[in-house]
Parts: C-alpha cells; sequence; structure tokens
C-alpha cells in the first residue's frame, strides 16, 4: 500500500490518522515511511492536525520521529498556534 497517496484536498492516511487521534495507526504509518512533514492544499502538516485536534501523545510521537513544528499553513500559522492546549502548545515551542 503506497502510505503517501493524498486525497483530492492533499491529505494522506497520516493526515487523517492524526485528525481521529489513532496512535497505533501513525506509529505504523511512520513505520511505512511516511512523509511527516507532508503538506495538504492549505498548508497543514500532521502536526497541526494532532495539535488542532488535542492529541498530545500523538504530537509527542510526530516529534520523535522528527517532525518540524516551525513549519507555517498557508495562513501563516505554525502547529503551536493551531491549538488551545496549553500543555501541547508549550511543547511544540520547545
Amino acid at each position: 500500500i503506497e502510505v503517501n497517496v493524498a486525497d483530492d484536498e492533499g491529505r494522506s492516511l497520516i493526515h487523517w490518522a492524526c485528525d481521529r487521534g489513532h496512535t497505533q495507526l501513525v506509529s505504523v504509518l511512520l513505520f511505512h515511511n511516511a512523509h511527516i512533514n507532508m503538506q495538504d492544499d492549505e498548508g497543514q502538516t500532521p502536526l497541526h492536525y494532532a495539535s488542532a485536534c488535542e492529541f498530545p501523545d500523538i504530537v509527542e510521537l510526530l516529534l520523535e520521529h522528527g517532525a518540524d513544528p516551525s513549519l507555517v499553513d498557508n495562513d501563516g500559522f505554525q502547529p503551536h498556534e493551531a491549538t488551545d492546549n496549553k500543555e501541547i502548545a508549550a511543547v511544540l515551542q520547545q
């Protein structure tokens, strides 16, 4: 299976797994070389999704595997600006 195929809005399996909180699936996708910093049509990365949907375990997992917290989306927002969760925002700003 090709893990980096994107839908019509540029989202891949890892974007969807982060959006839905499927930590184990994110781990499997990373093992199979999912593009950790892949940006969708709005410029959002899997880290933006995990942050916005407030899944701290996935945020940590992505960071441990080299996700870039400094990437900005098309509106100029970094992942820490996509969340209201202070704990997640603090981790992303380290």
